[in-house]
C-alpha cells in the first residue's frame, strides 16, 4: 500500500516537472527558495545590524565569522547538491530506487563532516580566525562569536544537505519551512540574548547556532514523515567509492563557489585590515548587503535548477532551453531593479548598520560598483547552475571558480597593490564582469551541442541489456559508462559467475537504477537438459539475485538464445531475446558493434550486449551506441520499464503455448 503510494507520488511529480508550463514552473519553485535567500540574509544583517551597536570591531568580527560560514556552507551545498543533481536526473528517468543512496550518504557524511570541522575549529581557535582575517582589535569579538558557531557545524552542514535535496526534489516549499523556522527565531533571539541577557557578541553566536539547530529539526521531519521521495537510513549509505567519488565530482562546482567566496572573503579581509578596522567592517556590511540583493537571483535559480535537472534527464531539451532563457531574463529583470536602488540608496544603506563616517565613506564607493556588476551575475551564475544540473561537472567546476577564484584573487591582488583600497573597492566588480565575458561563449557552446528534438518527441524506446555477467572488471566498465551517461541497463546474471569479486558489481549495478535478471547457472545449452535440470539452472540463479537484490527476476534469457517449448513450460518467466551485434566476437571492432545495433535497432529493441571479463571493445561501443541512438531520438529504459510504457503482458500470465522470446517490445 506505502509502495504504491509513493509510486503514485512519484508519477504525480514526474508529470509536474515536466509538464507544468516553464514560467508558472520557475516562479512556483523559486519564489520559496527566493523567500528562503532572502529570510537567510535578512537574518545575517539582522546579526550585523544588532552587532554594529556593539562598535567598529564588534562589526569587523561578522565579516569574519561569515567567512568561517561559508565553509561549513561549501560542504554542505557540495554534498546536498551533488546528491540532489544526481537525484533529480534519476527522478526524471522516473528511476527512484537510487535517490535514497544518494540522500543518505549525503546526509550521514554531512553530520561527520561538520563533527571533524567542529574539532578541528575548537583545537585551533585562534589561528584559525586570524587566518580568516581577524585583527587583534577584532579577534577577542569573533572568538566568542564562532565559538557557538562551531558547535552548531553538523547541525548546520546537514541542514544545507536537507535543503537541497528538497529544492531538486521539486519541493522547494519544505525547504522554505526548514530555513525560515530557523530565521524567524534568530531575528528573535539576538537582541534578546545580546541586550536583554547581557551577552553582547556571544549572544549573536548562540541565537545562529540554535536557530540552526530548529531547522535542522524542521527539515529532518520532512524527510522521516515521508514527504520525501528520499528515504534517509544509515543501512543505505553506500560503501561504494566510485559512486561516492561521482556524488562529490557532482557537487565540486558548488563546493568551489561556496569555498572560494570564502576564500575571498578571508582574502578580502587580509587585505582591507592594511586599513584599520572600519575598511574590514565596511566591507563585510557591503558583503552582506549585495549578497542580499545577489540572493534574489540566486534563488531563482535555484528554483530552475531542478527544473533543469528533471527535464534534461528525462530528454526533454526543449523545456530545459525555455527554462534557462526564462529564467536568464527574469534574474536579470529582479537584481537590475535591485541594482538600481542600491546605486541610490548606498549611504544610507551602510550608515543603518554603522553609524561611523569612515565606515560609511569606504562601503558606498564600494556597494555602488558592487551594485553596477549585479547586472552581469544572472549569466555566470545561471551558466554555472545549468552545467551543474546538466552533469557537466569539469565545465561546471571551472565556472564555478571565475568569480571568486580565478579573476577575483589577481585581480584584488593587483588593484591593491595599485591603487590600494581603492582596489578593495573594485575588485570584484571587476572580477564579475570578466567572469560574463568568459561564461557567455560556454552557455552558447552547451545550448549549439543540446538535441534540438527532445528524446520522447518520436517515443522511441529501447533497452540496453548485458549478457554473461557478472565480472569484476568488465561489468564495472560498463557501469561507468552507463553513469557517464546517466543511462540505465538490464544485467542478465550467470549464477556461477556471482562471487565474493563480482558481487560489488552487482551492487554497483543496483545503485545505479538498474535491472537484474536470470541467464541461467551454468550457460549450458538447455533444450538439451532435462526439465528438472532446466528449473534447477533457473532456480539456483533465481536464489543468489534474490539474496543479493531482494527481487526475484521476471525476465530470463536462454544461454545461446536456444529455446524449446519445454523450456517454456518449465520456466515461468518472460523470455528475451535481442538484437545484437555479434559483440562476443573478437574481430568485429567497437565501431563495426556500434554500426551494427544503429541499422538494426527500432522503436522497442531490446540491445544485445555482452559483459563478460575482458569484453573491454564492447565498453568503446557503448560508448558510441549511446549518442548515436539519442540524436535517432530514442530513450533508454530498462526491460521492465520497456515492458509497462509499451503496455505489453509479461509472459507469466500468459499459458505456456502462447509464450514467445522478445527480441523488441510493441
Amino acid at each position: 500500500m506505502e509502495q504504491a503510494a509513493n509510486k503514485s507520488e512519484s508519477v504525480t511529480q514526474y508529470e509536474k516537472m515536466t509538464k507544468t508550463p516553464i514560467p508558472k514552473l520557475v516562479v512556483k519553485l523559486g519564489i520559496p527558495t527566493t523567500i528562503s535567500m532572502l529570510v537567510t540574509h535578512v537574518y545575517n544583517m539582522v546579526d550585523t545590524f544588532f552587532v554594529g551597536k556593539l562598535g567598529t570591531s564588534a562589526s569587523g568580527a561578522t565579516g569574519i565569522v561569515f567567512g568561517f560560514m561559508a565553509i561549513l556552507q561549501a560542504v554542505g551545498f557540495m554534498l546536498g547538491q551533488g546528491a540532489g543533481s544526481l537525484i533529480s536526473r534519476r527522478l526524471g528517468k522516473k528511476d527512484a530506487s537510487s535517490a535514497g543512496v544518494y540522500a543518505s550518504t549525503s546526509f550521514f557524511l554531512a553530520l561527520f563532516s561538520g563533527v571533524l570541522i567542529e574539532a578541528l575549529g575548537l583545537c585551533f581557535l585562534e589561528p584559525m580566525l586570524k587566518m580568516l582575517g581577524s585583527t587583534d582589535t577584532i579577534l577577542p569579538y569573533a572568538r566568542q562569536y564562532v565559538w557557538y558557531i562551531l558547535l552548531a557545524s553538523p547541525f548546520m552542514i546537514a541542514s544545507f544537505v536537507m535543503n537541497n535535496i528538497l529544492r531538486f526534489e521539486g519541493k522547494a516549499a519544505y525547504a522554505m519551512c526548514g530555513l525560515m523556522a530557523g530565521a524567524i527565531l534568530n531575528m528573535g533571539c539576538d537582541p534578546l540574548f545580546m541586550f536583554v541577557f547581557d551577552m553582547g557578541i556571544a549572544g549573536a553566536g548562540l541565537a545562529t547556532a540554535l536557530s540552526q539547530c530548529i531547522s535542522f529539526c524542521v527539515l529532518l521531519f520532512m524527510f522521516l514523515s515521508g514527504k520525501t521521495q528520499s528515504r534517509l537510513s544509515i543501512r543505505s549509505v553506500t560503501r561504494d567509492m566510485s559512486l561516492l567519488g561521482n556524488l562529490l565530482a557532482t557537487g565540486l562546482p558548488a563546493m568551489l563557489r561556496q569555498g572560494m567566496s570564502s576564500i575571498a572573503t578571508m582574502l578580502l579581509n587580509h587585505c582591507a585590515k592594511g586599513y584599520g578596522d572600519p575598511a574590514v567592517a565596511a566591507m563585510s556590511i557591503v558583503g552582506r548587503i549585495t549578497m542580499l540583493i545577489f540572493a534574489v537571483g540566486l534563488g531563482v535559480g535555484q528554483g530552475f535548477q531542478p527544473v533543469c535537472g528533471f527535464n534534461y534527464g528525462a530528454g526533454k531539451y526543449q523545456r530545459v532551453r525555455r527554462a534557462y532563457g526564462f529564467t536568464l531574463a527574469l534574474a536579470t529583470v529582479m537584481l537590475g531593479s535591485f541594482a538600481l536602488v542600491g546605486l541610490i540608496t548606498a549611504p544610507w544603506a551602510v550608515r543603518v548598520f554603522r553609524d561611523d563616517d569612515r565606515v560609511v565613506e569606504i562601503g558606498t564607493l564600494a556597494l555602488r560598483l558592487q551594485c553596477g556588476a549585479l547586472f552581469f551575475q544572472p549569466l555566470m551564475v545561471m551558466t554555472n547552475m545549468l552545467l551543474q544540473s546538466t552533469g557537466k561537472k569539469l565545465l561546471a567546476a571551472f565556472t564555478a571558480l571565475l568569480r571568486s577564484g580565478l579573476y577575483f584573487i589577481p585581480v584584488l591582488l593587483i588593484l591593491v597593490h595599485y591603487q590600494g583600497l581603492f582596489g578593495v573597492q573594485a575588485a570584484q566588480p571587476i572580477a564579475d564582469i570578466l567572469a560574463f565575458l568568459t561564461a557567455l561563449p560556454i552557455v552558447i557552446w552547451f545550448f549549439a551541442r543540446l538535441p534540438k528534438e527532445d528524446a520522447d518527441a518520436v517515443e522511441k524506446l529501447a533497452a540496453l541489456t548485458f549478457d554473461d555477467g557478472p565480472s569484476a572488471g568488465t561489468t564495472m566498465e560498463v557501469l561507468a559508462v552507463l553513469e557517464e551517461f546517466h543511462e540505465v541497463g538490464t544485467f542478465f546474471l550467470i549464477g556461477q559467475n556471482i562471487n565474493e569479486q563480482t558481487e560489488k558489481s552487482v551492487k554497483r549495478a543496483l545503485e545505479l537504477g538498474c535491472e537484474i535478471e536470470n541467464h541461467s547457472w551454468s550457460h549450458s545449452a538447455m533444450p538439451e537438459l532435462s526439465a528438472e535440470q532446466m528449473r534447477e539452472e533457473v532456480v539456483r540463479t533465481t536464489q543468489e539475485i534474490v539474496r543479493l537484490t531482494g527481487r526475484e527476476p521476471i525476465f530470463f534469457r536462454p544461454p545461446y538464445i536456444a529455446i524449446s517449448d519445454e523450456m517454456y513450460r518449465q520456466i515461468p518467466l518472460t523470455f528475451i531475446a535481442g538484437v545484437g551485434c555479434e559483440d562476443w566476437n573478437d574481430s568485429v571492432s567497437a565501431k563495426e558493434r556500434a554500426d551494427r545495433i544503429q541499422e538494426n535497432v527500432r522503436d522497442g529493441a531490446v540491445i544485445l550486449l555482452h559483459d563478460a571479463e575482458g569484453n573491454h571493445q564492447t565498453v568503446e561501443a557503448l560508448r558510441l551506441i549511446i549518442p548515436r541512438l539519442r540524436k535517432m531520438g530514442y530513450r533508454f529504459v530498462t526491460l521492465e520499464q520497456l515492458f509497462q510504457e509499451k503496455g505489453v503482458v509479461l509472459n507469466e500470465d500468459v499459458p505456456a503455448e502462447e509464450r514467445r522470446c522478445f527480441s523488441c517490445v510493441q
